[in-house]
């Protein structure tokens, strides 16, 4: 953990001034020539009139040393560009509903409520296809997130059981770009499917993020509807994660969206349970006495790079994942979290430290005080 006073980072300027053309002089009497009217100035003083004006070219010695300098600005303009910590888009606007279809309901009835739902535009054709199709006795019950006017294929590749269901784990940590670029891999689905499903979830549920939302864990999943599918499953067992937690006392200070926040941080922190609510003590008490939480794994997911050293500029911005500059939470998660992680953030452990840190012996060592905390860094890394 990085507790380190803060920076400010300077931005430099470049000022060119443009050079003043002289008026054109009146034809007049030639004055007589003198020190003062031979003097040439380059910001625009006057020359002898009747004369005509020449250009004066940038002597060599100007030219030598401006270009290193106009180039090391431009390579420096280039380098804040390409390192600087980059907000997350925004994603579209989304018509996602959730449809709930409960234990027992007949195809019929199915039907019906996708219909009213505005899912489908007729109950009767869509009854007819599952019948069709054989997957009447195969339909699931939940909640599923689905869009107005969807095609009937799509409609049942989501609420359908299917027997080519494929095993897929989500290990702990994963990003939500991550597993989608697993799903890519995994069934060939289109880049950026599970991440719109995700967008869909928060939209249909209306979450304040999806980063954050999805337990990770092993999952059956219909190839079909791979992304929709997962999304749902990962959303459900962590409701069940949260629900399981909900004794909390810190549920009086904290929201349960703020405390899946602390989740994905002391997942991304340690993939050890054990550790996990000590981590999560030190972040507690940090909140609490409104320090900066020093937690890099925040700027790592705002920079997507997550094994690179990161840049010092990236550390010295102030952005809303920056949690050396920052104080509080990120806006979001970060990662998908265990249900470890979850327990953790829910329930600290009873301990007062407010730093820790991961030695070169394999062990985490914590610290009441900064000075504390640089004897372990001395000691064990």
């Amino acid at each position: 953990m990085a507790d380190k006073k803060g920076t400010t980072t300077s931005s430099l300027r470049v000022a060119v001034k443009s050079r003043d053309k002289a008026a054109e002089p009146a034809v007049r009497k030639k004055p007589a020539v003198s020190s003062r009217s031979m003097s040439v100035s380059i910001g625009g003083a006057k020359r002898p009139a009747g004369r005509k004006q020449k250009r004066i070219p940038l002597l060599m010695s100007e030219a030598r040393v401006l270009l290193p300098f106009a180039l090391a600005m431009i390579v420096l303009f280039c380098t804040i560009l390409f390192i600087k910590p980059r907000p997350k888009p925004m994603a579209p606007a989304s018509d996602a509903l959730v449809v709930t279809i409960e234990a027992g309901m007949s195809a019929a009835a199915v039907s019906a409520r996708l219909s009213e739902a505005g899912v489908v535009d007729d109950a009767s054709a869509l009854l007819a296809y599952i019948v069709a199709n054989d997957l009447a006795i195969r339909l699931q019950s939940g909640s599923f997130v689905m869009h107005r006017g969807m095609p009937y294929a799509d409609v049942v590749d989501i609420i359908a059981h299917r027997t080519s269901a494929k095993s897929v784990t989500v290990s702990p940590a994963f990003t939500n770009a991550r597993i989608d670029s697993l799903l890519v891999q995994r069934f060939g689905l289109q880049a950026g499917s599970f991440e719109r499903a995700v967008d869909d979830l928060v939209h249909a549920y209306g979450l304040g993020f999806g980063e954050g939302w999805l337990l990770s864990g092993t999952y059956q999943v219909s190839p079909a509807a791979a992304g929709e599918d997962l999304v749902r499953q990962m959303y459900a067992a962590m409701i069940e994660a949260v629900r399981a937690n909900l004794d909390s006392p810190l549920l009086s200070t904290y929201s349960v969206e703020e405390l899946l926040i602390i989740a994905t941080l002391i997942q991304a922190e340690t993939q050890n349970p054990g550790e996990m609510a000590g981590i999560s003590a030190v972040i507690h008490n940090r909140l609490a006495i409104d320090e900066p939480l020093g937690i890099d794994a925040s700027t790592r997911y705002e920079i997507d790079d997550w094994h690179s050293p990161i840049p010092t500029i990236a550390l010295e911005t102030q952005t809303p994942y920056n949690t050396r500059r920052k104080k509080g939470l990120p806006p979001t998660g970060i990662c998908a979290p265990s249900a470890e992680a979850v327990k953790a953030a829910f329930f600290p452990e009873d301990r007062g430290e407010l730093f820790y840190l991961h030695g070169l012996d394999k062990q985490i060592h914590f610290a009441y005080t900064y000075d504390e905390h640089l004897e372990n860094i001395r000691r064990y890394r």
